[in-house]
């Protein structure tokens, strides 16, 4: 989500029905120099949300409403999970 927006927590509802929540912020730029753009240590941290979670069901989300969970969702399709 933008990284300039406000922290949203997830309701009570949210984390009864999911077993963990993971929350990526940053704009949809791909040049490390600018502040909150998309950068290699994110790719990692959300390869190590997948590679932990490979047994589980994900659920993609962009408060935005662009690309970003849907860019998610492909590279997810891409390593074998069921869409």
């Amino acid at each position: 989500c933008d990284p300039d927006s406000p922290e949203v927590i997830p309701s009570e509802v949210a984390r009864s029905v999911f077993k963990n929540i993971y929350r990526f912020r940053f704009f949809d730029l791909n040049d490390e120099a600018l502040d909150g753009s998309f950068t290699k240590l994110d790719a990692e941290k959300m390869a190590e949300v997948i590679r932990t979670n490979f047994d589980s069901n994900m659920y993609t989300h962009c408060s935005q409403g662009l690309c970003r969970s849907g860019a998610v969702t492909h590279v997810l399709q891409e390593l074998g999970w069921s869409i």
